[in-house]
C-alpha cells in the first residue's frame, strides 16, 4: 500500500508574509546599548561631586572639627593617654588630609627636623669614604659626627663584613674615590648606601650635605588623600613637638610649591595623635 502525499497550498498573503524573513538574530546586530557610557558618566560625575565636597572640606577651618584643640591641650590629652604605657612605644605622629585631582602625582620631598626623632634603636650611623687627609677625617668624626670614615680601608672593610652596614643610615663620599665604590655595589646597593651623584651623596665638600641629610626625614605620599609624619616622642618638651611640626609643614608646603600639575594638591585638616589615643584635630595652615 503506497502512502499518500498531501501537498499543502499556501496563499499569496502566507507565502509573502514577513515574518518568515525576520530573524531573531537581527536584535543582536542592532546599535550597541549606551548603559556602558552613561555608567561610565555616573561614576565620573560621582567623583567629581565627591573631590568637590572634599575641598570644601579641607577648606573649613580645622575649630570646626568635633574634637578640635589647640596644640597645648592636644599634647596634654595625648599625655594623659599614654599613662602606664611603655616610654619606648609612645610615639607621637601627625597626619595631613591631603586632596588631590585625577593624574595630580604623588607629594614627595623631605622635612628637616631640629630635634631628631629617631629611637635609640634606630640606624643611626653615617659613612664617608674618602682619600682626604687625616685632618680631614678627623673633621668629619667630630665635627659633624660620622663613624665611620676612610678610604680604602673602609672599602676592605665593608667587603670583609667587618662592618654592620644594618646601623648605617646614610653614606656619602668624596669625588677621589668614588669610582673604586662599585665593588661594593652588591653589598650598598640594596640597602641604599651606595653613594652616588646622581642621589647627591658624592661631592668634593661634604659639609652641608652631611648636615642636611643627617637631620632629613625624606616622605612620599602613599595613601591617595593623606600623609603621615612622626614628630616625635612624648618625652619631648612642647616646645620640641611644636618646632618639630612646623618642620613639617615647611617641607611639605615646600613640596605643594614644587609639584609640576596644573591643579596642584591642596592640604586639608591634620590630625595629632599618640600610640594609643584617639586623634585631635589640630591647626597646621
Amino acid at each position: 500500500m503506497m502512502n499518500t502525499v498531501v501537498l499543502r497550498s499556501y496563499t499569496a498573503s502566507e507565502l509573502f508574509c514577513t515574518k518568515r524573513f525576520i530573524s531573531t538574530s537581527s536584535i543582536l546586530l542592532g546599535p550597541k546599548s549606551n548603559d556602558a557610557k552613561v555608567a561610565r558618566d555616573k561614576s565620573k560625575k560621582k567623583e567629581l561631586r565627591k573631590l568637590a565636597m572634599n575641598k570644601n572640606i579641607a577648606k573649613d577651618p580645622a575649630y570646626n572639627q568635633p574634637l578640635y584643640m589647640p596644640l597645648d591641650m592636644a599634647l596634654r590629652y595625648l599625655r594623659a593617654a599614654e599613662v602606664g604605657y611603655p616610654t619606648s612605644q609612645q610615639t607621637i605622629s601627625i597626619t595631613t588630609k591631603i586632596v588631590r585631582d585625577k593624574g595630580t602625582p604623588n607629594l614627595r620631598g623631605k622635612v628637616f627636623f631640629p630635634h631628631s626623632i629617631e629611637s635609640e634603636n634606630s640606624k643611626s650611623k653615617i659613612m664617608v669614604f674618602t682619600n682626604n687627609d687625616q685632618s680631614q677625617i678627623d673633621y668629619y668624626k667630630n665635627e659633624l659626627g660620622c663613624d665611620y670614615v676612610g678610604g680604602q680601608d673602609l672599602v676592605d672593610a665593608i667587603q670583609n663584613d667587618k662592618i654592620n652596614l644594618d646601623e648605617i643610615k646614610l653614606s656619602f663620599a668624596t669625588p677621589d674615590i668614588a669610582s673604586s665604590l662599585n665593588k661594593l655595589g652588591k653589598k650598598l646597593g640594596p640597602k641604599g648606601l651606595l653613594p652616588s651623584t646622581k642621589r647627591g651623596t658624592v661631592a668634593e665638600n661634604l659639609t652641608n650635605i652631611i648636615k642636611e641629610n643627617s637631620a632629613s626625614y625624606p616622605f612620599t605620599q602613599k595613601r591617595a588623600d593623606a600623609i603621615s609624619f612622626p614628630v616625635g616622642r612624648l618625652t619631648f618638651s612642647d616646645l620640641k613637638l611644636a618646632q618639630n611640626i612646623n618642620a613639617v609643614r615647611d617641607g611639605l608646603y615646600k613640596s605643594l610649591s614644587e609639584q609640576q600639575s596644573r591643579k596642584p594638591s591642596i592640604v586639608g585638616h591634620t590630625y595629632i595623635t599618640s600610640t594609643n589615643s584617639p586623634a585631635i584635630t589640630i591647626d597646621f595652615k
